[in-house]
């Protein structure tokens, strides 16, 4: 019972500024109406677009089909290293732990891991580092073993996000008594909102402990994937501009949330093109495209 108390006071409830006694004016405020260029992107694509956006100082919100349930490909590692961190600030193990790569642990896709030798020792804070800048899978499935599936689920609960969970490991099976109403979404499901909204805590330090938050934060912004959020934030309008962020792609899926940080402002975005046509990989795939221009346009805005 203490560790659940504890954990709620670590992620506290949407709406509620840590150390503050009141709702801020930023969460009270209901989304906008979409302006005409972001609708835009959003009808022409040839699959579906959801997203939830959010200017961290005015609280302007903008959203379209949030609250819907969607795959999450590799954006499901943020709530992994959330666990993982969480673990560590409970004294359960510690960043500097060695954690070694095994055969049983390998797996294809994204990464550098799977191309090295098994029986490599790296730290795990070394290991959650590849798993977000380069969506490691091997890393990320050394880290499931070390935190465990259920852990992450649980946490996600007590954190108040209801519709987002991992199911498995990558590349992996799913458990048998998984139910389909699950299974369907893969490695695992959130909606955009949920999304925006852990990324929020992170940015305001209510994830773990501010220490923590920050850190977290600091490995997001190592993020090597271009090809979304940050892919048109270039030229003179765009100077200073930074972002902390967490993409995922399948076949038919390019998702991409994080901070946009800038001198006019801190913007938050959720992004994911689901059911897209376009199966090519590349970086000029339809979704990425469409991610792209919905970031630019939605920042444009915003800020």
């Amino acid at each position: 019972m203490l560790g659940i108390c504890f954990l709620l006071i670590l992620c506290p409830a949407e709406g509620w500024v840590a150390n503050s006694g009141s709702k801020s004016h930023a969460s009270q405020q209901a989304a906008a109406e979409i302006p005409p260029s972001v609708r835009s992107i959003v009808d022409r694509f040839s699959g579906r677009i959801y997203f939830s956006a959010r200017n961290l100082k005015t609280g302007e919100l903008l959203e379209h089909d949030a609250g819907a349930q969607v795959q999450t490909a590799s954006v499901i590692k943020v709530p992994l290293m959330v666990e993982v961190f969480a673990q560590a600030r409970e004294g359960r193990l510690a960043l500097t732990d060695p954690i070694v790569y095994t055969e049983s642990n390998q797996a294809p896709g994204a990464g550098i891991l799977q191309d090295l030798s098994p029986g490599l020792q790296i730290t795990v804070r070394d290991a959650v580092v590849l798993m977000i800048a380069l969506s490691d899978n091997t890393a990320t499935n050394m880290l499931i073993d070390r935190v465990g599936v259920d852990a992450v689920n649980q946490r996600l609960i007590q954190c108040g996000f209801e519709r987002t969970f991992l199911n498995r490991k990558v590349f992996r099976p799913d458990p048998e008594d998984l139910p389909p109403e699950r299974a369907r979404f893969g490695l695992g499901a959130t909606t955009p909102r949920e999304m925006r909204l852990l990324f929020e805590k992170l940015y305001r330090g209510e994830i773990v402990d501010a220490e923590a938050s920050h850190e977290m934060m600091a490995i997001l912004r190592q993020q090597r994937d271009r090809d979304q959020i940050p892919r048109l934030l270039v030229g003179p309008e765009w100077t200073d501009v930074e972002v902390a962020h967490k993409s995922g792609a399948l076949n038919r899926v390019r998702n991409d949330v994080g901070i946009v940080f800038s001198p006019r402002g801190d913007v938050v975005l959720s992004l994911f093109a689901q059911e897209s046509e376009d199966q090519k990989w590349t970086p000029d795939n339809e979704a990425s495209l469409a991610l792209g221009r919905l970031a630019e346009e939605l920042l444009k805005h915003l800020l």
